[in-house]
């Protein structure tokens, strides 16, 4: 059996960082080098998730924990917060998905 926490680094990280760097780029015209000062992450990371080399599609996940990140991501995705946007506030997103998703199990 896994950590709660190893999920969430394998498998949550990366489909939150990819939905969030395609909704950065394509809906408030942030250029990668932008996105990825904000994640935290390299420019070549945020490449790679935005073309679904990493991260995976959200699609495959199941419906009631895919509701749970979309709900988690519309939420770090308003306007107004898209600017305060940081690796901390992703982190507490991950965390946040995690603890919704353990009320299901």
């Amino acid at each position: 059996m896994s950590a709660p926490c190893e999920f969430a680094v394998k498998y949550l990280y990366p489909i939150v960082r990819s939905e969030l760097a395609k909704f950065l780029i394509e809906k408030l015209k942030f250029t990668q080098v932008q996105v990825a000062e904000k994640l935290g992450i390299t420019q070549a990371a945020v490449s790679q998730y935005t073309n679904l080399k990493r991260g995976g599609l959200i699609e495959k996940i199941p419906d009631n924990i895919r509701g749970i990140i979309k709900k988690c991501l519309a939420e770090l995705c308003t306007l107004s917060y898209a600017e305060q946007l940081s690796e901390k506030s992703v982190e507490q997103a991950v965390c946040n998905i995690c603890k919704a998703i353990k009320k299901f199990e």
